[in-house]
């Protein structure tokens, strides 16, 4: 026997007992996984946020985590549309053709969206400007069930002229809940 096929040899038989080992490690650890809530699974699929209230996300080795009630859930859900509505609608550039309104379509009430849009189409003075802007907090300023107004403080990068200059400006925004959703009503730049 050759050195060339001792030494191909011994590599395979490494190479054979690092791949064995490998699977008997993989399959010994899916063995003792065991799910941590009686009669769960361990490949739950993540659904969509509502469908997903109220349920616990699983611990993380010794972790408590508290349970959202479904009142906290709803809370969240406003703050979060708002901010999100001010982020996209408050971000835009003149080279965009007016996605950052088109992109609020679906977070705003018919009558918002009326307004808003009859802005798209409009001409510009040619000179570039663009605005980023990103949601920094928010509070209630009030909330109910139906109605909320929610305050979002916002820092914003505007670029003109060459030159950026960046703005801390709070937003108040108000919010209804129409089908099972929360959607902004109004809005204003403070």
């Amino acid at each position: 026997m050759t050195l060339r096929t001792r030494i191909f040899i011994i590599v395979s038989l490494i190479v054979l007992f690092i791949l064995g080992v490998s699977l008997f490690l993989i399959y010994y650890s899916k063995r003792t996984v065991e799910p941590t809530e009686p009669g769960a699974t361990q490949n739950q699929s993540a659904g969509s946020p509502a469908q997903n209230v109220g349920q616990q996300p699983a611990p993380i080795s010794g972790a408590v985590v508290p349970q959202q009630s479904s009142e906290e859930a709803i809370k969240n859900s406003a703050k979060q549309t708002a901010k999100i509505f001010i982020e996209r609608y408050g971000s835009y550039s003149t080279d965009n053709n007016y996605d950052n309104i088109r992109e609020v379509q679906t977070l705003v009430t018919d009558s918002l969206w009326n307004s808003l849009s009859a802005a798209i189409g409009k001409p510009t003075d040619g000179k570039f400007v663009g605005v980023t802007t990103q949601a920094i907090g928010s509070s209630f300023v009030n909330y109910s069930n139906t109605n909320a107004t929610v305050k979002v403080q916002t820092m914003r990068a505007e670029t003109k002229d060459g030159s950026t200059t960046d703005t801390q400006r709070d937003v108040v925004v108000n919010l209804v809940w129409q089908n099972n959703m929360w959607l902004v009503s109004k809005f204003e730049w403070k």
